[in-house]
């Protein structure tokens, strides 16, 4: 009986032994198949905690490359936008108004304040662009185009006429013509004649993206702006708004002062339009102004997603050293876990006793 007992022993200690050497060999052959030194938290709790805390800092990064690359597709269009107005038809708009003269008669100023109005929508329809299913130039607001044009009703002398409680009167598409009205630009439902502190307008505050600055808010829950990057663009800032000093006083905006300048013709008004040439170059030079901001901030973002490149490769390079294994040891571990792991198996016959049933 006591003989029984001690081979039902060995044979136990034989078997536990023996899948210990295969779960090792398998443990080895895993690491060298994931290059990973541990696949469980709980096999090296210390570089499991490491490799959390980097593996959220490179997600962080990720989620820092997406905002600065949608940020600079944003710029990229509203550039073309802008350049697109500021020397494609602005250069044709002052051609057209260099070339009126006094020879001019009526239908061939009508023919040019027709050009220009067409030039004023062209203008209007860039500022109203969208990107990414959002209004480009609209600032926070982006429930509807940013830009509108009301023609409102003038008399025989081009003066606004009004109602009874002294509004002026918007002129029905079908009743309008060139000499009954006069188009008034709006910017998110205010008129972009009524003040030069574009802050005043609807949709002037900020559109704030994480670049990894570290973001911080006040009290408030307002956005610290040094600690994000401002995406947001705003129409009234980067075509010019409210009036000028001038006497008699004329629009800041290019669209406006290019509906002016057709309107202008549109009544003979050949004074008015020669003055507004040099009302329109500086309107010129607003939107130039805004397109290099604009450039500054793309380069604002070639800055950060190098800087987030070289950081990546560090933490990558961390990552191999906290997760990876060391290849060549591993494999050098698995060939000896094979060789203990087979001798187990040949030795298998003398430690197990034999039983009637290896003969059958």
């Amino acid at each position: 009986m006591s003989m029984r007992v001690t081979d039902r022993i060995s044979s136990r200690q034989y078997l536990h032994n023996n899948n210990e050497a295969l779960s090792n060999m398998l443990k080895i052959e895993n690491k060298i198949l994931t290059q990973k030194a541990f696949t469980r938290a709980s096999e090296d709790s210390v570089n499991a905690n490491r490799a959390m805390k980097i593996r959220k800092n490179l997600a962080n990064l990720d989620m820092y490359d997406t905002n600065l690359n949608y940020a600079s597709e944003l710029f990229t269009a509203a550039e073309t936008n802008l350049y697109n107005i500021a020397d494609n038809v602005y250069l044709d708009v002052n051609s057209k108004l260099v070339s009126v003269q006094d020879t001019k008669n009526q239908e061939e100023l009508d023919a040019i304040a027709l050009e220009l109005e067409q030039y004023a929508n062209e203008m209007m329809t860039c500022m109203n662009a969208d990107f990414g299913n959002r209004q480009m130039f609209a600032g926070t607001s982006n429930n509807k185009e940013p830009f509108t044009a009301v023609y409102y009703a003038v008399d025989e002398n081009g003066e606004f006429t009004l109602d009874e409680n002294g509004n002026r009167q918007v002129m029905p598409e079908g009743q309008r013509t060139a000499s009954n009205s006069r188009a008034v630009v709006f910017y998110n439902d205010t008129e972009i004649n009524s003040s030069t502190d574009y802050t005043t307008y609807n949709g002037a505050g900020g559109i704030y993206i994480d670049v990894g600055l570290g973001i911080e808010y006040d009290a408030n829950g307002v956005v610290d702006p040094d600690t994000a990057m401002d995406i947001g663009l705003n129409g009234a800032q980067l075509t010019g708004c409210g009036m000028d000093e001038g006497s008699p006083a004329d629009s800041n905006n290019i669209i406006q002062l290019t509906y002016d300048a057709a309107f202008a013709l549109y009544h003979g008004n050949k004074e008015m339009a020669n003055r507004l040439i040099d009302k329109l170059q500086r309107a010129q030079v607003t939107v130039l102004s805004g397109i290099t901001k604009i450039g500054t901030k793309q380069s604002d973002i070639k800055f950060y997603l190098e800087k987030n490149d070289g950081y990546r490769y560090n933490l990558q390079e961390d990552q191999n050293k906290t997760e990876g294994c060391d290849l060549t040891k591993e494999i050098t571990n698995f060939s000896s876990a094979k060789a203990a792991y087979n001798a187990a198996l040949q030795m298998g016959s003398q430690a197990i006793p034999k039983s009637i049933f290896d003969f059958i």
